[in-house]
Order: C-alpha cells, then structure tokens, then sequence
C-alpha cells in the first residue's frame, strides 16, 4: 500500500472524520457533497472542505482583495 492509504487507515484520522462531519445533521453533509463537486474553491472554504483550513482565511482574503 501507499503512504495515503496507511494514512487513511489510522484510528486518529477516522476520530477526526467523526468529529468534523459526522457529527453534523446528515442535511448538511449531503449538501457539501455538492458543494464539493461542483462550487468553487471560495465556496468549498465557507463549507470547510479544504484539507488545510487555516492557511484558507488568507486565500480566500487574497481572493477579495484580487477581485
């Protein structure tokens, strides 16, 4: 296996998992499934669906202030 797969296998991530998503109304879930596929980049950060959250806030400033 790759160095992903092990990653995804470890207790610490699935604990993680469980507590950003499945902790939330299933309604809301669904809809960042979408939001996931088919949104832009801005989007995806205001659903929280981007692995590095905390550098997101300055990209999404860059994105403003680029507009």
């Amino acid at each position: 296996m790759n160095k992903l797969m092990l990653k995804v296998l470890e207790p610490r991530i699935w604990r993680r998992f469980y507590l950003e998503r499945l902790s939330e109304p299933i309604i809301y879930n669904f809809v960042s499934i979408f939001v996931y596929f088919f949104r832009d980049f801005k989007t995806k950060i205001d659903y929280y669906l981007i692995v590095r959250l905390p550098y997101a806030f300055g990209i999404k400033e860059a994105f403003d202030i680029a507009k």
